[in-house]
């Protein structure tokens, strides 16, 4: 995770377990508080979606977006478009 000041931005390097779900909502949730946040979850990094943790993500992104803080997904591969695409609450722009 890198931040700068409201922005933070989370790089995900590799397919998460279940305990890495855990330990990304303490993350997240730790930095909710100070206020309204940019988040940004960057998926460029490699092909990790496709695996039964998958479903951690959404309920992570929409407590970001119910918290009132902007998100933001960067991702390149088509798949992952459709996959954020269902995801309560995210709207799909460029």
């Amino acid at each position: 995770m890198e931040n700068k000041e409201t922005n933070f931005q989370i790089t995900i390097l590799r397919e998460f377990t279940q305990a890495d779900f855990g330990d990304l909502s303490k993350v997240v949730q730790g930095i909710l508080p100070a206020g309204k946040i940019y988040l940004t979850f960057d998926f460029t990094s490699g092909n990790f979606l496709h695996s039964k943790g998958v479903p951690g993500f959404p309920k992570i992104m929409e407590s970001v977006i119910s918290a009132g803080s902007m998100l933001r997904i960067v991702c390149y591969a088509k798949d992952y478009t459709m996959f954020f695409r269902n995801v309560s609450g995210l709207k799909i722009g460029s």
